[in-house]
């Protein structure tokens, strides 16, 4: 506690005493400041303080105004691990337009410096998206006749969890898909935005797909560190993504399951994708999906999915190594694939034909190219393209 008032105390002084001021009084805010040096144009600082939802200190969003825009803004941005420092921020002027910006690494340390040309300037570990976005996507798409755009549950915090259902018709077969169980991992939900545009357009084979399976879709699990800027990976007392045992703890969780089994008893439960974002600070190309069917036909399944994607999008990505089922530590797609299940007392979903997480990055695709918020919602688009053409084939 007592190290937590200091550093509050810190940056209340460097604030009113510095030419320069920082704030991540917003939205999704997230930072603290360590110093400030008016006469170099520099300031220091590190993802907020560590605390049961942000024991991962990764993400940070920020503004900073009253600087010197005739020289270089220097800002070294302190981790407490490597791969967690962006290798890519990105910066803004008006939270709008985002560009991803160069930074020098230095053990855990992050250096960025720069002539900036506005009085104010927004800094992000990646391309934000914040719980009013996710809100206002919802009510953008709440028209189409295809969408229902409803509340999967209310959040231990009040916040309401948007759950997206899109279909022509009843008794269909199902496919779940949930994200940001990690509140930090901002680029997933740009896929989804994609993936839902696909799905919910007047293309032949979307149009085709409502006919024959609903869609459930959770965009943001964690509402509440989303809104707070905490990273919520490892959070206490359970991270949401290791919260898929037969008794969970968050409502969230909780209600996605209750669905799920619901849904399941009157239809075929085909497919579960679990969207999350890898490390910001992988250095090589990581677009990428946990996979653990070793041959089976699940396997065959999953393999068909991407063969399709392949065709739309010319890219693959990478098969990481099987993940492992480890009771009190599963994982939601474990949780949604049928595997274990009689003997670690999570229901069986027989009918399921694959499941898997998937890995949006935030640096580089796997051809080299830099990730955007337009390519990222491609992506999503074509991975929403490619289900529609295994459900209906």
């Amino acid at each position: 506690m007592k190290y937590i008032i200091t550093l509050v105390l810190l940056f209340s002084v460097y604030n009113s005493f510095s030419q320069i001021k920082v704030d991540a009084d917003f939205e999704g805010g997230n930072i603290d400041v360590l110093s400030i040096v008016d006469s170099t144009n520099t300031i220091v600082v590190m993802p907020a303080l560590q605390t049961s939802t942000n024991t991962t200190k990764c993400w940070f969003y920020f503004k900073v105004f009253d600087f010197n825009k005739e020289k270089e803004l220097n800002i070294d941005i302190k981790y407490d691990y490597r791969v967690m420092a962006p290798e890519n921020p990105v910066y803004s002027y008006d939270k709008e337009n985002w560009t991803k910006i160069k930074s020098k690494s230095n053990n855990r340390k992050k250096t960025i410096s720069s002539i900036f040309t506005e009085d104010t300037v927004y800094f992000a570990t990646g391309f934000p998206y914040v719980y009013s976005d996710v809100l206002n996507y919802t009510n953008k798409i709440a028209s189409n006749k295809n969408v229902d755009t409803t509340t999967l549950v209310q959040s231990e915090g009040g916040r309401r969890v948007p759950k997206i259902i899109v279909a022509d018709g009843d008794n269909k077969d199902l496919v779940w898909v949930i994200a940001r169980q990690h509140a930090f991992e901002s680029m997933s939900n740009f896929m989804i935005e994609g993936f839902v545009d696909y799905i919910i357009s007047e293309d032949s084979l979307a149009r085709e797909f409502r006919k024959k399976a609903t869609l459930h879709i959770v965009p943001m699990m964690d509402v509440d560190n989303v809104a707070i800027g905490a990273s919520g990976r490892m959070q206490k007392p359970i991270d949401f993504n290791r919260d898929w045992n037969p008794e969970s703890h968050w409502k969230a969780v909780k209600e996605v399951k209750s669905q799920i089994e619901q849904t399941q008893n009157t239809n075929d439960y085909r497919v579960f994708i679990d969207v999350h974002s890898t490390f910001p600070g992988a250095t090589y190309p990581v677009f990428c999906y946990f996979n653990m069917y070793k041959g089976t036909d699940r396997q065959k399944n999953i393999d068909r999915y991407w063969d399709i994607y392949e065709q739309y999008a010319n890219i693959r990505p990478t098969k990481l190594s099987e993940t492992k089922f480890k009771q009190g530590n599963i994982i939601a797609d474990e949780y949604s694939s049928g595997l274990d299940c009689e003997k670690n007392g999570i229901p069986c979903y027989s009918s399921i034909e694959f499941s898997f997480t998937h890995e949006c990055d935030w640096n580089t695709r796997t051809d080299g190219k830099p990730w955007t918020e337009k390519s990222l919602c491609q992506m999503g688009y074509d991975m929403g393209k490619a289900l529609c053409k295994y459900i209906t084939e």
